[in-house]
C-alpha cells in the first residue's frame, strides 16, 4: 500500500499549481522538472495537456525550440477542449513563431486565439500584437484595420495612442 499510485484527486492539481508558482518566479529549471512530473505521473488529462504547453513555453524561452515544437504537436486541441487551454496553445505557439522572428506563420495562431481569448485587456493586446505583426510582414491594409480594431476596443490611454501612432505610420 505504501508503494502504491496517490489516489488524492487534489495531487495532480497541486504538483500543477506549484510548477505554475515556480514559473512566474522564473525558477525555469524547476518548473520543467515539475512540469516534467505532472505530464508523467498526473491522472487528469488536462493537467497533462497544460503543462506540456507551460513546458513548450520554458523550451521556447530557453531557445531550444525543437524541444518545444515537439511537444506542441503531440498536443491534441478538440473542439470539446477548453477555451482557456485553446487560448493557451494558441499564443504559446505565436510566441514561439515570434522568437523566432517567423512573423508570417505566428499570424494564423494568434488569430484563432483571439476567437477564443476572453477579457478586454487580453483582446486589445493581442489584436494590437497581431496588428503589429501584419505590419512587419507588409501588409498594412491589415495592419491599419487592426491597429483601428484597438482604438474603437476603447483600450487605456497610452495603446489607444500608440494604436493611432501606428496607424499614421502604416497608413500611405
Amino acid at each position: 500500500l505504501l508503494e502504491q499510485k496517490e489516489f488524492n484527486e487534489w495531487v495532480d492539481d497541486s504538483y500543477f499549481l506549484i510548477a505554475k508558482s515556480r514559473f512566474y518566479k522564473h525558477e525555469f529549471s524547476d518548473a520543467a522538472s515539475v512540469f516534467s512530473y505532472c505530464i508523467s505521473e498526473a491522472n487528469d488529462p488536462e493537467i497533462k495537456t497544460e503543462s506540456s504547453i507551460w513546458l513548450a513555453r520554458i523550451n521556447s524561452g530557453r531557445g531550444t525550440y525543437i524541444e518545444a515544437n515537439r511537444l506542441l504537436n503531440e498536443i491534441e486541441i478538440t473542439s470539446s477542449s477548453p477555451k482557456t487551454l485553446k487560448t493557451l496553445y494558441y499564443t504559446t505557439l505565436a510566441d514561439m513563431f515570434i522568437k523566432q522572428k517567423k512573423y508570417q506563420e505566428a499570424i494564423a495562431p494568434l488569430t484563432t486565439s483571439l476567437k477564443f481569448i476572453s477579457g478586454k485587456r487580453a483582446r486589445y493586446r493581442l489584436t494590437y500584437l497581431l496588428a503589429q505583426l501584419y505590419e512587419q510582414t507588409g501588409d498594412s491594409q491589415m495592419a491599419v484595420s487592426l491597429y483601428s480594431d484597438v482604438v474603437k476596443m476603447n483600450p487605456p490611454y497610452d495603446v489607444e495612442f500608440n494604436a493611432r501612432i501606428n496607424i499614421a505610420g502604416v497608413f500611405d
